[in-house]
Protein backbone atom coordinates (compact mmCIF):
# COMPACT_ATOMS: atom_id res chain seq x y z
CA UNK A 1 0.00 0.00 0.00
CA UNK A 2 1.16 3.49 -0.74
CA UNK A 3 1.12 6.11 1.98
CA UNK A 4 -1.31 9.01 1.54
CA UNK A 5 0.20 12.00 -0.22
CA UNK A 6 1.05 15.02 1.88
CA UNK A 7 -0.56 18.39 1.08
CA UNK A 8 2.77 19.65 -0.22
CA UNK A 9 5.86 17.83 -1.41
CA UNK A 10 9.29 19.19 -0.54
CA UNK A 11 9.52 21.12 -3.82
CA UNK A 12 6.21 22.82 -3.10
CA UNK A 13 7.40 23.85 0.35
CA UNK A 14 10.58 25.32 -1.09
CA UNK A 15 8.67 27.31 -3.70
CA UNK A 16 6.23 28.73 -1.14
CA UNK A 17 9.02 29.64 1.29
CA UNK A 18 11.05 31.31 -1.48
CA UNK A 19 8.12 33.42 -2.74
CA UNK A 20 7.02 34.37 0.77
CA UNK A 21 10.56 35.32 1.77
CA UNK A 22 11.06 37.36 -1.39
CA UNK A 23 7.77 39.14 -0.82
CA UNK A 24 8.74 40.16 2.71
CA UNK A 25 12.22 41.29 1.68
CA UNK A 26 10.75 43.46 -1.08
CA UNK A 27 8.31 44.87 1.44
CA UNK A 28 11.17 45.88 3.72
CA UNK A 29 13.37 47.28 0.96
CA UNK A 30 10.70 49.15 -1.00
CA UNK A 31 9.27 51.55 1.56
CA UNK A 32 6.04 53.04 0.25
CA UNK A 33 5.83 55.52 3.07
CA UNK A 34 3.27 57.99 1.76
CA UNK A 35 0.39 56.49 3.77
CA UNK A 36 2.24 56.25 7.06
CA UNK A 37 3.72 59.72 6.55
CA UNK A 38 0.23 61.18 6.29
CA UNK A 39 -0.98 59.19 9.30
CA UNK A 40 2.04 60.33 11.31
CA UNK A 41 1.20 63.94 10.46
CA UNK A 42 -2.46 63.50 11.40
CA UNK A 43 -1.81 61.69 14.68
CA UNK A 44 0.93 64.18 15.62
CA UNK A 45 -1.46 67.03 14.99
CA UNK A 46 -4.09 65.41 17.20
CA UNK A 47 -1.85 64.04 19.96
CA UNK A 48 0.68 66.87 20.32
CA UNK A 49 -1.03 69.87 18.79
CA UNK A 50 -4.51 68.96 20.08
CA UNK A 51 -5.96 70.30 16.85
CA UNK A 52 -9.05 69.28 14.94
CA UNK A 53 -7.61 67.01 12.25
CA UNK A 54 -10.83 67.28 10.30
CA UNK A 55 -10.59 71.06 10.01
CA UNK A 56 -9.92 72.66 6.67
CA UNK A 57 -6.51 73.83 7.86
CA UNK A 58 -5.06 70.32 7.47
CA UNK A 59 -4.73 68.10 4.44
CA UNK A 60 -7.80 65.97 3.80
CA UNK A 61 -8.14 63.27 6.48
CA UNK A 62 -9.87 60.19 5.07
CA UNK A 63 -9.69 57.99 8.18
CA UNK A 64 -12.51 57.92 10.75
CA UNK A 65 -11.87 59.00 14.37
CA UNK A 66 -11.18 55.47 15.67
CA UNK A 67 -8.27 55.26 13.24
CA UNK A 68 -6.74 58.50 14.52
CA UNK A 69 -7.15 57.45 18.16
CA UNK A 70 -5.93 53.87 17.69
CA UNK A 71 -2.88 54.87 15.66
CA UNK A 72 -1.97 57.91 17.78
CA UNK A 73 0.87 56.08 19.62
CA UNK A 74 2.95 56.19 16.44
CA UNK A 75 3.18 59.96 16.90
CA UNK A 76 5.20 59.37 20.07
CA UNK A 77 8.21 58.42 17.92
CA UNK A 78 10.01 60.33 15.18
CA UNK A 79 8.71 59.43 11.74
CA UNK A 80 11.69 57.25 10.79
CA UNK A 81 11.50 55.07 13.89
CA UNK A 82 7.73 54.96 13.63
CA UNK A 83 7.94 53.65 10.06
CA UNK A 84 10.45 50.96 10.99
CA UNK A 85 8.39 49.90 13.99
CA UNK A 86 5.21 49.72 11.92
CA UNK A 87 6.92 47.64 9.24
CA UNK A 88 8.04 45.11 11.87
CA UNK A 89 4.57 45.09 13.43
CA UNK A 90 3.04 44.51 10.00
CA UNK A 91 5.21 41.42 9.54
CA UNK A 92 3.82 40.11 12.83
CA UNK A 93 0.28 40.91 11.67
CA UNK A 94 0.92 39.13 8.36
CA UNK A 95 1.97 36.04 10.31
CA UNK A 96 -0.94 36.27 12.74
CA UNK A 97 -3.77 36.83 10.25
CA UNK A 98 -3.78 33.37 8.60
CA UNK A 99 -3.39 31.63 11.96
CA UNK A 100 -6.44 33.45 13.36
CA UNK A 101 -8.39 32.83 10.14
CA UNK A 102 -7.68 29.11 10.26
CA UNK A 103 -8.83 28.85 13.87
CA UNK A 104 -11.97 30.84 13.07
CA UNK A 105 -12.93 28.12 10.60
CA UNK A 106 -11.66 25.18 12.60
CA UNK A 107 -10.36 25.48 16.14
CA UNK A 108 -8.32 22.29 15.89
CA UNK A 109 -6.47 23.25 12.69
CA UNK A 110 -3.11 21.52 12.79
CA UNK A 111 0.31 23.10 12.53
CA UNK A 112 0.94 22.01 8.95
CA UNK A 113 -2.35 23.44 7.70
CA UNK A 114 -1.68 26.75 9.42
CA UNK A 115 1.87 26.87 8.07
CA UNK A 116 0.68 26.30 4.49
CA UNK A 117 -1.98 28.97 4.86
CA UNK A 118 0.57 31.39 6.36
CA UNK A 119 3.06 30.87 3.53
CA UNK A 120 0.32 31.32 0.93
CA UNK A 121 -0.80 34.50 2.68
CA UNK A 122 2.74 35.85 2.68
CA UNK A 123 2.86 35.28 -1.07
CA UNK A 124 -0.01 37.76 -1.42
CA UNK A 125 1.26 41.00 -2.94
CA UNK A 126 -0.53 43.04 -0.28
CA UNK A 127 2.05 42.01 2.31
CA UNK A 128 4.59 44.06 0.34
CA UNK A 129 2.94 47.27 1.47
CA UNK A 130 4.06 46.97 5.05
CA UNK A 131 3.56 50.65 5.80
CA UNK A 132 -0.20 50.66 5.34
CA UNK A 133 -2.96 49.77 7.79
CA UNK A 134 -5.05 47.14 6.02
CA UNK A 135 -3.38 44.27 7.84
CA UNK A 136 -4.24 45.78 11.22
CA UNK A 137 -7.90 46.16 10.25
CA UNK A 138 -7.94 42.59 8.91
CA UNK A 139 -6.44 41.09 12.08
CA UNK A 140 -8.83 43.07 14.30
CA UNK A 141 -11.77 41.92 12.18
CA UNK A 142 -10.64 38.30 12.40
CA UNK A 143 -10.25 38.61 16.18
CA UNK A 144 -13.79 39.98 16.35
CA UNK A 145 -15.02 36.99 14.34
CA UNK A 146 -13.18 34.50 16.51
CA UNK A 147 -14.28 35.94 19.87
CA UNK A 148 -17.84 36.93 18.92
CA UNK A 149 -19.51 33.96 20.63
CA UNK A 150 -17.36 33.72 23.76
CA UNK A 151 -16.27 37.31 24.37
CA UNK A 152 -18.82 39.47 22.52
CA UNK A 153 -17.96 42.75 24.27
CA UNK A 154 -14.25 42.37 23.46
CA UNK A 155 -15.11 41.30 19.93
CA UNK A 156 -17.14 44.47 19.52
CA UNK A 157 -14.19 46.64 20.51
CA UNK A 158 -12.03 44.84 17.94
CA UNK A 159 -14.68 45.36 15.27
CA UNK A 160 -15.23 49.01 16.15
CA UNK A 161 -11.54 49.81 15.81
CA UNK A 162 -11.30 47.72 12.62
CA UNK A 163 -13.87 50.06 11.08
CA UNK A 164 -10.97 52.48 10.57
CA UNK A 165 -10.86 50.60 7.23
CA UNK A 166 -14.57 50.11 6.46
CA UNK A 167 -13.86 48.24 3.23
CA UNK A 168 -12.05 45.58 5.30
CA UNK A 169 -14.38 45.39 8.29
CA UNK A 170 -17.68 45.59 6.39
CA UNK A 171 -17.96 41.84 5.55
CA UNK A 172 -17.36 40.95 9.19
CA UNK A 173 -19.88 43.58 10.28
CA UNK A 174 -22.48 42.10 7.93
CA UNK A 175 -21.79 38.66 9.40
CA UNK A 176 -22.36 40.05 12.91
CA UNK A 177 -25.62 41.66 11.82
CA UNK A 178 -26.90 38.53 10.06
CA UNK A 179 -25.91 36.30 12.97
CA UNK A 180 -27.82 38.51 15.41
CA UNK A 181 -24.85 39.20 17.70
CA UNK A 182 -26.40 42.21 19.39
CA UNK A 183 -23.76 42.51 22.12
CA UNK A 184 -20.99 42.66 19.53
CA UNK A 185 -22.85 45.40 17.68
CA UNK A 186 -23.46 47.37 20.86
CA UNK A 187 -19.82 47.14 21.87
CA UNK A 188 -18.63 48.12 18.38
CA UNK A 189 -21.00 51.08 18.36
CA UNK A 190 -19.71 52.16 21.78
CA UNK A 191 -16.10 51.94 20.58
CA UNK A 192 -16.85 54.08 17.53
CA UNK A 193 -18.85 56.60 19.59
CA UNK A 194 -16.06 56.92 22.15
CA UNK A 195 -13.55 57.57 19.37
CA UNK A 196 -15.76 60.25 17.83
CA UNK A 197 -16.15 61.88 21.24
CA UNK A 198 -12.41 61.80 21.83
CA UNK A 199 -11.81 63.52 18.50
CA UNK A 200 -14.66 65.98 19.01
CA UNK A 201 -13.51 69.46 17.94
CA UNK A 202 -15.25 70.86 21.02
CA UNK A 203 -12.56 69.28 23.18
CA UNK A 204 -9.54 70.23 21.09
CA UNK A 205 -8.25 73.48 19.73
CA UNK A 206 -8.47 74.45 16.08
CA UNK A 207 -5.49 74.98 13.80
CA UNK A 208 -6.56 78.60 13.55
CA UNK A 209 -5.53 79.11 17.19
CA UNK A 210 -1.94 78.18 16.38
CA UNK A 211 0.59 80.67 15.11
CA UNK A 212 1.50 80.48 11.40
CA UNK A 213 5.05 79.38 12.23
CA UNK A 214 3.75 76.56 14.43
CA UNK A 215 1.38 75.34 11.71
CA UNK A 216 4.20 75.49 9.18
CA UNK A 217 6.64 73.51 11.33
CA UNK A 218 4.11 70.85 12.39
CA UNK A 219 1.85 70.39 9.42
CA UNK A 220 3.69 71.74 6.43
CA UNK A 221 1.53 74.80 5.97
CA UNK A 222 3.30 77.85 4.53
CA UNK A 223 4.43 80.43 7.02
CA UNK A 224 2.77 83.49 5.48
CA UNK A 225 4.16 86.91 6.29
CA UNK A 226 2.15 89.05 8.65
Amino acid sequence: MTSPSRPLESAGWRILVAIAGFNLIVGLLVFRDSDIALMHDWTSAWLHGRVDVYANGLRFVDYPPQGIVALAPMAMLPFGWSAIGWALLSIGLALAAPDIAARCVREDANREEITILTLMFLCWSGTRTLLQFTLLALVLSLLAWRHASRRPWLAGVFLGVAMMKPQVALPFTLWVVLSGSSRVLLSASAAVTESVTTCDPVHITSTSSLSPSTRASRYGEPDMPA
